[in-house]
């Protein structure tokens, strides 16, 4: 099912859009990208692998610090 993106249609050509994904968009998805120009010329790309995004933030801890030894 191709659904657009919210807010993605009608924009100024700025050269960068920044989506906020909802939680129901699912972490996998394919993506087609359409542009007009004002002679009404129309481009396209579409994957052709899914795209997978993970939000989810990364944790780290730090278990030793060690000195680094001279050569």
């Amino acid at each position: 099912m191709a659904l657009p993106v919210p807010g993605a249609t009608g924009i100024d050509n700025s050269g960068r859009f920044v989506w906020r994904m909802l939680d129901s968009v699912p972490f996998e998805f394919f993506l087609r990208v359409e542009a007009s120009d004002e002679a009404g010329n129309v481009g396209k790309m579409e994957t052709d692998k899914t795209v997978k995004v993970d939000l989810a933030t990364p944790k780290a801890r730090v278990i030793d610090i060690a000195p680094v030894k001279n050569q």
